[in-house]
């Protein structure tokens, strides 16, 4: 999933109108995104191409985070996750000894630390903890050891990703 370049670290949304929010991600992928206490929805079509509408802001000079959250090909098979990335350009590596930043929660929304395993194009994450996962994170939180790249040699970015289906 990619959020377009020009939502970055400090930028600025204009207040007082519905601010669109757009990407891309495989196609048909139902997206939430987060803002300022805001929540909306998106669908991606044929394309993969996504846009969501948040409705108009007041004018703030408190700093807020804009998630983008993605249901786009991952899955739940009994205790694992199996998450589906874009941009894999021949493949995901680990650039380490073993693949760290992985953490799980089950319904009760408690994070715990996972264990991970690239498969192919997906990456498996799992842990004794949590019987029936429902959300994950990568590399969430200040100097993450991501060691999670693709082929390329392109760093995966953080993210967050809930309500996977089985």
């Amino acid at each position: 999933m990619e959020v377009a370049a020009v939502f970055t670290h400090g930028m600025v949304l204009q207040q007082g109108i519905c601010v669109p929010i757009w990407g891309t991600v495989t196609p048909g992928s139902r997206l939430t995104v987060q803002f300022a206490g805001q929540e909306a929805l998106a669908i991606a079509d044929g394309a993969g191409h996504w846009m969501a509408r948040l409705q108009p802001l007041a004018a703030s000079a408190t700093p807020a985070s804009l998630e983008v959250i993605s249901s786009a090909g991952d899955r739940r098979e009994g205790s694992a996750l199996w998450l589906s990335f874009d941009h894999v350009d021949g493949g995901l590596v680990c650039q380490g000894e073993t693949l760290k930043g992985f953490t799980l929660a089950g319904r009760d929304g408690r994070f715990v630390w996972a264990t991970a395993r690239i498969q192919g194009e997906q990456v498996v994450v799992s842990s004794l903890g949590i019987a029936q996962p429902e959300s994950v994170r990568y590399a969430w939180g200040d100097n993450p050891d991501a060691p999670l790249y693709n082929a390329a040699g392109l760093p995966a970015s953080p993210f967050r990703a809930e309500n996977i289906p089985s």
